[in-house]
């Protein structure tokens, strides 16, 4: 009943949205203390000259693109024993549809990454995506958004559920769905959102011919946000956050009831102040409990980061960071808690010659086996777009993972380099 209670106050903002919209339309031409439209990141700058044409077809533009990649990988399989390297081959076509009006929205999106290797043919795997959006204007100040969306995917080498290397590739699936809403009212926004994904896991299976279920890790997530902003000033808000989750295992095992209940509450600061610095910074609690009492949940400090430095017009520093708990993807754990730290550099050597570099930390805290992973990466790409059609990318990556304790996992190194073609319409 507490879930439910939450999953209804959340909602409150989209109809309290709609209601004002329609009932006092006045009230939604008071100009916003939310403007945050000063500082726009070097990754996010749109390229006169060199953005996609698209296609137009009666109200709506589409943009087909084609990646085409090579990359070479000296520990394919994050393995700590006899790393084996491999050469990847890839191909991404992708379509994006958007709607022209010049009120709400509609996008409609498809994609497909098909990846071939040259040695471990057992590594090769098609995956896709389709995700609907629309988006109602319901006044210049009120919005309802809703988002539909399917992915089979892949699970990655890095992840914890790869207990061998005799494991071909895991795939999944995730469907999801979630509907948002906001209205501002001059110095106070209220925003809200429900969401909801199934996930369903395919059989793993052996290089040798067996078989591992992973029906243990099918479960279905609703989750629900409440947030409230106060404007200080046009640059500064203060805001309050609420949130409550429950997930449900569709497949429970005779010793366990795995199901679990979230709640979190965070209160911050979202800023832009001069051409400087824009972002937020919020603290609060987090609690996680599950409905079998022999299972360890968690409960303690709350924190989310994201903020932006723009030293100079060609420079953006991005640093973002936060606190979550997930599925483990384990036999025998009931969750993980990762903590995660970011931090991003963007530069503008030309209009079209942009260079990033990444630096990225997870420490992952497994609550029901003794287990703790580190995970650190460094990344550096050089984009370069040299027409409307025609874009490069060279890209280099250094993975390292440690993992302690007595349940530990597989601790590797792993270094990644490769090049990409970018064909768009």
């Amino acid at each position: 009943m507490p879930v439910m209670r939450g999953y209804a106050l959340a909602a409150l903002p989209i109809l309290l949205g709609c209601a004002v919209a329609l009932s006092n339309p006045a009230s939604a031409q008071a100009q916003s203390g939310f403007p945050r439209t000063r500082n726009v990141g070097v990754g996010e700058r749109p390229l006169e000259g060199y953005e996609a044409a698209g296609i137009v077809v009666g109200t709506f533009t589409a943009y087909p693109k084609i990646t085409l990649r090579s990359d070479y990988d000296d520990n394919i399989l994050a393995s700590d024993v006899d790393p084996i390297s491999d050469v990847v081959f890839g191909m991404t076509p992708e379509i994006d549809v958007k709607s022209n009006w010049n009120r709400h929205e509609i996008a409609l999106s498809a994609n497909s990454t098909i990846t071939r290797h040259d040695k471990l043919k057992d590594e090769d795997a098609t995956q896709w995506s389709v995700e609907a959006k629309g988006r109602a204007d319901l006044s210049t100040s009120a919005t309802v958004n809703v988002d539909l969306a399917h992915n089979r995917l892949v699970e990655p080498r890095t992840s914890a559920a790869y207990l061998s290397t005799d494991l071909e590739p895991i795939r999944y699936d995730i469907s999801t769905g979630s509907i948002a809403g906001s209205i501002d009212f001059t110095r106070v926004r209220l925003s809200s959102s429900v969401q909801f994904a199934r996930y369903t896991y395919h059989d793993a299976l052996l290089r040798t011919g067996g078989v591992i279920s992973q029906d243990f890790r099918d479960y279905n997530d609703t989750s629900a946000v409440l947030r409230a902003d106060y404007a200080l000033s046009p640059s500064i808000a203060l805001f309050s956050e609420g949130s409550v989750g429950k997930s449900h295992y569709r497949s429970q095992s005779s010793t366990s009831d795995r199901d679990s209940s979230r709640s979190s509450v965070l209160a911050g600061v979202d800023m832009e102040l001069t051409n400087l610095i824009s972002g937020e910074l919020s603290v609060g609690y987090l609690d996680q409990e599950f409905d079998d009492p022999e299972l360890s949940g968690f409960s303690g400090v709350h924190y989310r980061a994201k903020l932006r430095w723009f030293p100079t017009q060609l420079v953006t520093v991005s640093l973002s960071g936060t606190q979550t708990t997930s599925d483990s993807g384990l036999v025998g754990d009931a969750g993980l808690v990762t903590r995660d730290l970011n931090l991003q550099a963007d530069y503008e050597l030309r209009r079209n010659l942009i260079v990033t570099a990444r630096v990225g930390y997870v420490d992952g805290d497994y609550e029901g086996i003794d287990r703790e992973d580190k995970r650190t990466e460094e990344s550096v790409a050089l984009n370069y777009i040299m027409n409307r059609a025609v874009g490069l990318s060279l890209r280099y990556s250094h993975l390292h993972q440690t993992s302690s304790g007595a349940d530990r996992g597989v601790s590797f190194t792993s270094n990644r380099i490769g090049v990409a073609l970018v064909l768009q319409r």
